[in-house]
């Protein structure tokens, strides 16, 4: 891909930015995603390290409504809260103590938020532990194999909250 290539992308990406900051999962007639604008987030955050320039109003109102859904969340939306500090650290923009809280409750998050939460460690330069969580999800998809469901240590069914049955 050239810098040029990049460049219509990102223009592209910034025209179907919402006014509240978020981008849809499709199309116009739809609201903003969380999960469409932490995978937003994670293309600017690239584009930004490969020295394509990203607006900074753009960043603003992504990070913005990133910070909104995580504050807005559920306790029991785990999975929404690691997609949005996921996307937050691509924007340059988490708090740790946001990633530790979920980090405590690590053996109770879907598989899907224990991978979020891994990338969310890489990014802050934690790699321990994000070795540590990605350990964990191997061992998950270990039992999946040999029980058919994926359980926590206590051998309960790790709960999804339901937000993301696709992935």
């Amino acid at each position: 891909i050239t810098a040029i290539d990049c460049a219509g992308g990102e223009l592209q990406l910034v025209s179907a930015q919402r006014e509240d900051g978020g981008w849809a999962w499709s199309g116009t007639t739809q609201g903003s995603d969380p999960w469409s604008t932490s995978y937003v987030a994670w293309a600017l955050g690239k584009a930004r390290a490969d020295k394509v320039s990203v607006a900074d109003a753009t960043a603003q109102k992504a990070t913005a409504f990133l910070q909104k859904a995580f504050a807005d969340a559920r306790p029991e939306q785990t999975e929404l809260k690691a997609v949005a500090l996921c996307g937050l650290t691509w924007l340059g923009d988490v708090e740790f103590g946001h990633a530790n809280g979920l980090y405590r409750n690590r053996q109770q998050l879907s598989n899907a938020a224990l991978a979020h939460l891994a990338v969310v460690f890489c990014n802050l330069d934690r790699k321990p532990i994000a070795i540590e969580l990605l350990g964990e999800l191997e061992r998950r998809m270990q039992d999946t194999r040999g029980r058919g469901t994926a359980q926590n240590q206590a051998g309960k069914r790790v709960p999804s909250d339901g937000c993301s049955a696709w992935m």
